[in-house]
This record gives C-alpha cells, sequence and structure tokens, in this order.
C-alpha cells in the first residue's frame, strides 16, 4: 500500500529540516523495512513496525484523504491528532507504528544527524530511547516472528 509520504511531504508539512539520512529512508528504504520486528522498551517479545501505511499518514498530513492513494478506506492512528510536533515533541517525526490498535508511535530526532529514534509512550507522554541512530535501529530490525 503506498501512502504517498515522501521526504519533501514530511518536511512540508511537519516544517522540519530532514537530514540526510533519513531523507533517503523515507525515499528510498522504507518499504523494504515495512512489517519487519523490532525490540522495543516496555515489550516482552520483537513487535512489528509499519513504515508505511496511511496511520503513519495520519501523524504528517495536516488534512486527511477519505481513502488512501489505492482507494482503500484511509485510517488515521489512534494517536495521530493528540501528538504535538510543533511544541512538545520538537525536533522529532513520526518514523513507523506498531499497529493500528497500538497507541504507541516511534519517533526519529531531526536535530541530529545520526536521526536517534525513541518510542512515545502514550501513558506517560514521553520518548523512550530506543537506538543511538537510525542506522543502529535498522540492524538491530527482524523478520516477524523470530525473536529478537
Amino acid at each position: 500500500m503506498s501512502d504517498g509520504l515522501t521526504s519533501d511531504t514530511y518536511a512540508d508539512e511537519l516544517g522540519v529540516s530532514l537530514p540526510g539520512r533519513l531523507r533517503r529512508f523515507i525515499d528510498e528504504e522504507r518499504e523494504e523495512h515495512d512489517g519487519r520486528a523490532a525490540s522495543l522498551p516496555n515489550y516482552d517479545e520483537p513487535v512489528e513496525v509499519w513504515f508505511v501505511g496511511s496511520e503513519l499518514a495520519s501523524f504528517v498530513l495536516d488534512d486527511w484523504p477519505e481513502e488512501d492513494e489505492d482507494g482503500e478506506p484511509f485510517l488515521a492512528h489512534p494517536m495521530a491528532s493528540e501528538l504535538d510536533f510543533d511544541d512538545d515533541l520538537r525536533g522529532w517525526v513520526p518514523l513507523a507504528t506498531l499497529g493500528i490498535d497500538d497507541m504507541q508511535v516511534l519517533l526519529a530526532r531531526v536535530d541530529d544527524p545520526a536521526c536517534p529514534v525513541g518510542l512515545w509512550w502514550h501513558e506517560d507522554e514521553a520518548v523512550i530511547p530506543v537506538a543511538d541512530s537510525l542506522d543502529a535501529f535498522l540492524a538491530g530490525l527482524v523478520e516477524a516472528g523470530e525473536d529478537g
């Protein structure tokens, strides 16, 4: 499923400048990692992460369409309208969702060229560090169903 997100969409909609590494990931690499699993804080088992889809797009787009680019109903993430990337989460952008029923979301830091990854934990409304860089995070991904 295509969500139409590009690094330019991120930059324009969220009003941020993206590091080159994150731009390359968004424009060229997201789909190959979509649906893989990550070991995350506060989870006992690796969790599938979704780098593509309307749930992720709902964090980036201001006005959600009724349908995605494939004509399917646009499904917004339950926390998409709750996170404030202009204030509380300044310097962070949405990186991946953990599924339509999971309130958490993975974020990437845009004011650091390494793009550290964090887990936004909805109970505390805090970002928990996950990896010091996007590359370190991606290197730790496993096929869904495998232990990390």
